[in-house]
């Protein structure tokens, strides 16, 4: 997996299912690192300007169909 291109896919979901409310994502952990295996985990932080149950809801929609979203272990704030 070339985790740059799986992040510009990950970015631009969410940029469509939040819009103007997204305030940062980050690529985070071993990956963020440059230090990530093929196995590794994906840590991403999604930062909100405010965060709802709905906004739960929308996050895991939006990455439900990724590929590798199994490795996907991801941070949603507000």
């Amino acid at each position: 997996m070339e985790i740059y291109a799986w992040m510009e896919d990950f970015l631009a979901r969410m940029r469509v299912c939040f819009g103007s409310r997204l305030a940062f994502v980050g690529l985070q952990g071993s990956r963020g690192r440059g230090e990530g295996t093929a196995d590794s985990d994906i840590d991403v932080v999604v930062i909100l300007d405010r965060l709802t149950i709905k906004d739960l809801d929308a996050y895991r929609a939006a990455a439900a169909d990724l590929p590798h979203r199994e490795l996907l272990c991801g941070f949603v704030s507000g």
